[in-house]
């Protein structure tokens, strides 16, 4: 029998892919790939040394390749940890005997520990930065006679509040969270700042408690208790009980909200709230994956109104989402409309309008990055005036698309060409290494390349004419990028059986004879094949699963 592979060998090798079966692949179907393999790398079949040697290697990778696809154990291995787990020197994680499902336990509680030790050196910052700009000058100016101070003819922006509030979280035990918190505020030169400390404990699977301490320069020091429980499996409660010591007293403080779900994507809450700005609530909130709509309804002193509000969820890579909303009450109504946007991996841009009465208009905009927000409230009038809501609706976009296509879409692609780069020259020994074991493998199969030998098989059987994996390029918009493709028609030809090409959801650079030859880029199969004489045509990506010959395929030649 052959040697052993190689370490590389054994880390640049999908099993599954080589085998050419799915990853849910019964016993029968491993045995059937094995065996069609086997006989063709079979070393016996080629009398040149060194095509002998080829096929020899690659006998040997399938032969490996069963072995550990056949054994439940191994297999269940190598399913969880891959090919350096069937490495590991007496496997000392897990003990080989246990049976497939002990050892995907046994990984999901090692899992959970690993979890737990990245949660105790995590913090979980989470931060607010709110600064609110004065631009009412823009379009409502007082009259000349006004206007005394130098300069004057310019329009004055002001930033007149501004709100900065930070959190870390360190986790003590697998049930104790000490959470710190602390913001700062300013408005028209007065302000003032609050620290906060709370302490959460998880008591079971169906709630959790927190101890809450607090003390700032415009309120004295504050103490809360909040409680989380699990009624139901569709219902829960939440109380947040607050003492706030002032020098007018103390003002205690009452907060209770039950959910309850509706069903797999609507929740309806129940809120009562007494003490500052008591109140009773009622609302229903129904959240899918194209759209989120609230309906509320408030009764409380000295605030209460009826709200209604829809988003729309656009699928696509930029998770665009667009959203209005509607909110009358005793302090007037205001409609507000906008949008929000992906711009990078960790970046989310949006912005809304509103227009009320007797609020005026105002635009928002908000950048969410990672677990910052950064929120930018422009308020442009008290007034209800047309220009001001139309500047406020036009300018947001025209400013965005100019920002996207001269200064984000650039550096998405920079950024991209950078980690393609990266992932190039990490790739580039494997890729070379991968490149020469196609070789091999197209060598070893052309001496056994199979092709039917009488007229009428040759005019009924299915022939692989030419087939090409990579890279294509044929969008026009696209002609300057350079198509990176490789011939795999001995390959896919010696995969054909009975006049058929079955190919696995999976990438198609685990194939024996394929290797990637643009890392990290959209690849496609395509595939020019003659079945019963007729010439057919078929492009698929790379992990879609391919099944020919099919009518559909076959290209109309009378025109």
């Amino acid at each position: 029998m052959a040697t052993a592979l190689s370490e590389e060998e054994l880390d640049n090798e999908d099993y599954y892919s080589l085998l050419n079966v799915r990853r849910e692949a019964s016993s029968e179907e491993l045995k059937a790939a094995y065996r069609r393999l086997c006989m063709l790398y079979h070393p016996d079949k080629h009398r040149d040394p060194e095509l002998k040697s080829q096929a020899e290697r690659l006998f040997n990778l399938v032969h490996q390749a069963y072995e550990v696809l056949s054994d439940p154990q191994t297999r269940a291995i190598y399913d969880i940890y891959g090919k350096r787990g069937l490495e590991m020197e007496g496997w000392e994680v897990v003990e080989r005997r246990r049976t497939p499902a002990e050892i995907r336990e046994e990984f999901e509680r090692l899992q959970r520990e690993r979890e737990e030790r990245r949660l105790q050196q995590r913090t979980n910052p989470k931060g607010t930065i709110s600064v609110g700009v004065d631009a009412t000058d823009l379009f409502d100016r007082y009259d000349e006679e006004y206007e005394d101070v130098s300069g004057s003819s310019f329009p004055q922006i002001e930033i007149n509040k501004m709100h900065i509030s930070q959190s870390i979280e360190a986790p003590l035990t697998a049930t104790d969270t000490a959470i710190l918190s602390g913001s700062l505020s300013t408005q028209n030169g007065n302000g003032g700042g609050s620290i906060n400390f709370a302490l959460r404990r998880v008591t079971s699977a169906k709630g959790w408690g927190e101890l809450e301490f607090g003390a700032g320069d415009l309120q004295g020091p504050l103490f809360g208790l909040k409680l989380f429980r699990n009624l139901t499996p569709r219902c829960f409660v939440t109380t947040n009980c607050a003492l706030q010591f002032s020098s007018r007293g103390i003002r205690p403080g009452l907060t209770t909200v039950l959910a309850r779900n509706l069903d797999k994507n609507t929740v309806g809450y129940l809120q009562w709230r007494w003490g500052i700005q008591s109140a009773m609530n009622t609302s229903i909130v129904r959240d899918t994956k194209t759209s989120h709509f609230t309906v509320a309804l408030q009764l409380g002193i000295p605030h209460s109104f009826a709200l209604i509000s829809y988003q729309h969820k656009f699928q696509d890579d930029d998770q665009t989402r667009v959203k209005g909303s509607l909110k009358a009450g005793f302090f007037g109504t205001v409609v507000e409309y906008g949008a929000e946007r992906k711009i990078s991996r960790h970046s989310v841009l949006g912005a809304a309008v509103s227009i009320g009465v007797p609020q005026g208009v105002s635009l928002k905009v908000k950048l969410n990055r990672a677990s910052q927000t950064y929120f930018f409230p422009i308020h442009l009038t008290d007034q209800l005036l047309p220009s001001a809501v139309f500047y406020a609706t036009v300018g947001p976009l025209v400013v965005y698309f100019a920002m996207h296509r001269l200064i984000i879409k650039p550096y998405l692609r920079a950024q991209k060409e950078k980690e393609l780069e990266k992932q190039r020259e990490s790739a580039a020994t494997d890729v070379l290494q991968k490149k020469q074991e196609a070789e091999s493998a197209v060598t070893a199969q052309g001496g056994a390349r199979r092709r039917p030998s009488s007229t009428r098989s040759l005019s009924l059987g299915l022939i692989i004419v030419n087939a090409w994996y990579g890279k294509f390029v044929n969008d026009k918009s696209r002609k300057s990028e350079k198509v990176k493709v490789i011939d795999v028609t001995v390959p896919l030809q010696c995969l054909v059986k009975d006049s058929k090409l079955i190919l696995t959801e999976a990438s198609k650079a685990g194939l024996p004879g394929f290797y990637d030859p643009c890392v990290g880029e959209e690849k496609n199969l395509k595939v020019l094949y003659q079945f019963r004489g007729v010439l057919h045509q078929v492009m698929v990506l790379d992990s879609e699963a391919l099944r020919i010959p099919k009518q559909s395929h076959r290209i109309d030649t009378d025109g």
